[in-house]
């Protein structure tokens, strides 16, 4: 098939030349000449046969448009280099002793072809650009000051990433490379960069048939930088593999050579084994697609399964680059009097000025939309803009796992509804403090013990307090320890007032009610927590105090329910509040059996945790505010709206009506109190 295809390739150029050399005389533009060498017979490298179509699609380009190189036409003269030293020389000597002149020699493509014509272009001060000689040997500019090339070396290729790697902080980078000669040394010398750099190199896995064992690495490592040299079958077989496995993406950065073009990953493809779709491989990569469908619509599809077909927009950009150093330095003839009105096509050979001069707009081409350029000399990485690189997701990925910690706090409008709630449940309880103290004297208050009404309620307002300090506690502060202990002590004295005097009011109806059978009186009790991040009070020794308070709390609820029992029976409305009590003590036990499982389960979430605790405050507090102190307020109401008898008679009648009675022993003793 190619010795076929090589003749059609052949006739086909020819008549396009033939037709530029007739569209030139007709439009009568200044031709322009460029010495081609391309291999298209050769045992070793036959990448000629799509590098010239290449070469003259970018010809017919550049001579379409009329803002570049304007009054000339640019056409070529070539021979066949074989990727042979002693055939390139020679096919070059015979171009350059035939006329016309040429500007600029395009080619060879192999490298050691490249370095032998090299040699000898100098001698005629001819610059030449290579389109896919790769030798690092060949960038020796005092072997060959006016070689120039399109492919840089394939190691030129490892500042550059380094730069780039430094540039965005990456320090995790894994490796992954074909176990050929080529790819492992290349690799090695991007190791070592690395290495030297400060980088963590966390793998370096070479493969030959297998790539699974060094992907099952690079994900047991997490590492998200990654950086891969292999041919395109082992390229289908690693990127399908990486979209299975998820390794692609916002999160994942490939550095990967850019010759994977749209026909190499379809030919690849079709001879795999692989269970991924071409849609998927697509997913997890990017080719170069729409020049490539140019060159293809222009070869009529024939090239894509050929030689070379890789090296093809290097060859393209070749012809581009020469034109614009070539319209460049028109401006620069035209502008600067030193050249006395010099022109391209005075070019002689062994014109050093000129030769230079066309040298050095060729180092200024810019034909590329460039986002960073980097300068190897300076080891210098600049980008064209601060959003040069447009990446998928919200900036360039880390190296790894990101550990932001957040703290979660309680939302404001829960604070406030909370802190309105509390701030309520303070009010109720001064207005029915003030009322206690206002009517003290008065024979409903008095029988049921102000004075511990008055501390009930006062620990009811200190536990209410404590809800206001509690959202504190989770928002890390330098005052964080100050509200943690604010909290814990305004909850253990608020409680311990409130239901301590509660107790010790069913304590006193127990102790009159029951003063005949009792023989001693107990000991007085001693009162003895983008990945959000939740702060939390806590001390080393938090489980010993909340077993300590726990068990006294316990025990405080206990021995109330105790007494609420034992003083059951006893008649007297405005004297018994054991009935209250033992609501009070039920709405504790539950509030309280209910409250500390759920916070304590849910502790990492906030704002919840700081909904129930302070729902269970308050409607405990409230409850036990409303429950002793309404009964109160009623009584004493329906006192005053009696309209005959004082006080003093009522409880004169009361002693004689039951006189052999023991509750008037009892009442007495209350009122006596």
């Amino acid at each position: 098939m190619l010795a076929w295809k090589i003749p059609m390739i052949r006739i086909a150029l020819t008549c396009m030349i033939f037709s530029s050399v007739c569209l030139g005389e007709r439009t009568n533009k200044t031709d322009l000449y460029l010495l081609g060498l391309f291999p298209m017979k050769s045992s070793v490298w036959e990448g000629g046969v799509t590098q010239l179509p290449a070469v003259e699609l970018a010809l017919q380009h550049v001579n379409e448009r009329e803002d570049i190189l304007p009054g000339y036409e640019l056409k070529m003269l070539w021979e066949d280099s074989q990727c042979d030293s002693g055939r390139a020389v020679d096919a070059m000597y015979s171009l350059l002793y035939k006329k016309p002149t040429k500007l600029f020699i395009i080619g060879p493509g192999c490298s050691t072809t490249s370095e032998s014509t090299a040699i000898s272009a100098q001698l005629w001060s001819l610059p030449q650009v290579s389109y896919a000689a790769g030798s690092s040997s060949l960038s020796n500019k005092e072997l060959y000051p006016y070689f120039m090339r399109m492919k840089p070396a394939n190691t030129v290729h490892n500042p550059a990433r380094l730069a780039l790697m430094r540039h965005y902080g990456w320090k995790k980078i894994g490796t992954i490379v074909e176990a050929t000669d080529n790819y492992l040394s290349l690799m090695q010398d991007m190791v070592v960069r690395m290495q030297n750099d400060g980088i963590d190199v966390v793998t370096t896995d070479p493969f030959i048939d297998n790539t699974n064992l060094a992907l099952d690495h690079l994900q047991r490592e997490d590492v998200r930088i990654i950086v891969g040299d292999f041919y395109t079958p082992a390229a289908i077989e690693i990127f399908c593999e990486a979209y299975k496995r998820g390794m692609y993406g916002a999160k994942y950065v490939w550095f990967v050579q850019g010759w994977f073009t749209k026909s190499l990953i379809d030919s690849a493809y079709s001879d795999s084994t692989v269970d991924c779709t071409r849609e998927q491989i697509d997913e997890v990569m990017e080719t170069p697609d729409e020049f490539l469908s140019l060159y293809n619509n222009y070869m009529n599809h024939t090239a894509e399964n050929l030689v070379g077909y890789i090296n093809i927009p290097y060859a393209y950009d070749t012809v581009w680059a020469i034109a614009l150093a070539l319209n460049d330095t028109i401006n620069v003839l035209k502008s600067n009097r030193k050249y006395n009105n010099k022109r391209l096509e005075d070019y002689e050979y062994g014109d050093c000025e000129l030769a230079d001069l066309i040298l050095s707009s060729f180092k200024n081409v810019r034909e590329i939309v460039e986002i960073a350029r980097y300068y190897i000399g300076t080891d210098f990485l600049e980008f064209e803009s601060k959003d040069a690189v447009i990446w998928q997701g919200s900036g360039p990925p880390k190296d790894e796992i990101v550990k932001e910690y957040r703290i979660y706090t309680v939302p404001d409008y829960v604070y406030f509804i909370m802190s309105v709630l509390a701030a309520t449940g303070i009010i109720c309880a001064v207005t029915l403090l003030f009322f206690n103290i206002k009517f003290r004297h008065k024979r409903t208050i008095k029988m049921s013990s102000p004075t511990i009404n008055n501390f009930i309620l006062l620990g009811c307002i200190i536990t209410y307090s404590a809800v206001f300090v509690e959202e504190c506690c989770d928002t890390p502060t330098e005052y964080s320890p100050v509200y943690c202990k604010a909290y814990v002590y305004l909850l253990m004295i608020g409680f311990s007032i409130a239901y301590g005097a509660l107790f010790s009011k069913t304590w006193r109806v127990y102790v009159i009610f029951t003063k005949n059978r009792v023989q001693k009186i107990p000991k007085e009790l001693e009162n003895v927590i983008i990945t959000y991040q939740v702060s939390s009070c806590t001390s080393e020794n938090l489980g010993y105090f909340m077993a300590a308070i726990l068990s006294i709390k316990l025990l405080l609820l206990l021995f109330g329910v105790f007494l609420a029992w034992e003083t059951r029976k006893v008649h007297i409305p405005a004297l018994n509040d054991s009935r209250y009590i033992g609501i009070c003590i039920y709405n504790v036990v539950i509030l309280c059996g209910l409250g500390a499982p759920l916070v304590y389960i849910l502790r990492f979430q906030p704002t919840l945790c700081y909904v129930i605790s302070s729902t269970f405050i308050i409607l405990g507090t409230t409850a036990t505010q409303f429950l002793l102190s309404i009964p109160k307020y009623m009584d004493h109401k329906v006192v005053q709206v009696e309209p005959h008898k004082s006080l003093h008679t009522r409880i004169t009648a009361t002693h004689s009506s039951c006189a052999n009675s023991k509750d008037v022993e009892i009442q007495c003793d209350l009122l006596d109190a």
